[in-house]
């Protein structure tokens, strides 16, 4: 696990702030006795997982990528490159990298006991 301490608690208070957000409709169906915590949530997202999203910033516009003359680009090149042994710069000629800052989320589960928290 990655995240700092400071970074889960940010996420818990997104989700907290989202669903205390969210419609009548919404709120009925993630309850509270169905929603994960932070740490649920960091936990039973690590290692690496297909994940396929769209984002884009208020005007509708897609958020800039993370290409190789971003600083940060660094980082992610050698996080991949420890987890599969190669850098992916080696895997195909456009390579880039996304970070997604949410501004609302939630995180449901039918079975919250499922998630351990660690």
């Amino acid at each position: 696990m990655r995240e700092t301490q400071a970074e889960i608690d940010k996420l818990q208070a997104l989700l907290d702030r989202s669903i205390g957000g969210a419609g009548r409709h919404l709120a009925g169906i993630i309850t509270p006795g169905r929603r994960l915590s932070a740490r649920q949530v960091v936990t039973a997202l690590q290692g690496m997982k297909v994940l396929v999203l769209a984002t884009v910033t208020a005007a509708g516009e897609p958020h800039d990528y993370i290409t190789a003359e971003r600083p940060e680009y660094a980082e992610h090149d050698a996080y991949f490159t420890e987890y599969f042994g190669s850098s992916p710069t080696t895997w195909g000629p456009s390579i880039v990298f996304i970070r997604v800052k949410p501004t609302w989320t939630a995180a449901y589960a039918s079975n919250p006991a499922e998630f351990p928290e660690a």
